[in-house]
């Protein structure tokens, strides 16, 4: 017999196959009841507002990752405020060709 484990602080002495018995049952039973009072003619009116939702969820994760992104960039890549523009013709740079 298997037995679910203790999670967190609570201990549940439930077996797992009853209840895996129990889940299958009511996800049965709610099919049927759809099926008998043919509730299938609702989901013309849910789909478009479940992409929708879908959609946006999506959107809202690609905008906070690249935000993120964005954000984390600046750790090894500080913007550099004391920057002065008249110092950048203050340095000298010669090539020199190698002696042989």
């Amino acid at each position: 017999m298997v037995r679910l484990k203790k999670i967190g602080s609570w201990n549940n002495s439930i077996d797992y196959m009853e209840l895996r018995l129990w889940i299958g049952l009511h996800s049965c039973l709610q099919c049927f009841v759809l099926v008998v009072s043919d509730a299938s003619y609702i989901i013309k009116y849910m789909t478009r507002f479940t992409e929708e939702g879908f959609s946006s969820l999506i959107s809202f994760i690609f905008i906070s990752d690249a935000i993120k992104k964005m954000v984390g960039g600046f750790k090894y890549y500080p913007i550099n405020r004391g920057f002065k523009p008249d110092y950048i013709t203050s340095y000298k740079c010669e090539c020199v060709a190698p002696d042989q």
